[in-house]
């Protein structure tokens, strides 16, 4: 049975991935992890925080603040051509974090504006 580590060795030299785009803990874990496994040359990892924009063809993506046990974590808002998307992970509220807040207001926002799956 191969362990998660293989497989995501062998799925990056599958893949080709161009860029990987996680907030400064991720990338510092992936970058480690790259590292190990003598991939540090077979993608970028781009630095992303919650001001960050990243537009493709078909898809504008933006970024909020959450709370997590794991520092930087972000929820992500997709908007497609037909609807918007949004993906929290497992975060909490919690008045008292240690470090960045989750941005309430842009998550209010996102609510106000509509989304069509969300995804937690």
């Amino acid at each position: 049975m191969k362990t998660i580590s293989a497989v995501s060795h062998s799925f990056l030299q599958s893949i080709h991935l161009k860029e990987i785009y996680a907030p400064r803990f991720a990338k510092a874990l992936i970058e480690k992890k790259l590292e190990e496994r003598r991939l540090s040359r077979s993608c970028k990892i781009v630095e992303i925080n919650a001001d960050s924009r990243i537009r493709t063809k078909y898809f504008s993506i933006g970024f909020f603040d959450t709370v997590h046990s794991i520092p930087d974590s972000l929820g992500i808002l997709i908007n497609t051509p037909n609807g918007r998307i949004v993906e929290t992970g497992d975060f909490k509220f919690d008045l008292t974090p240690i470090g960045k807040n989750s941005d309430y207001q842009k998550m209010a926002y996102i609510g106000q504006v509509g989304v069509t799956l969300v995804n937690e």
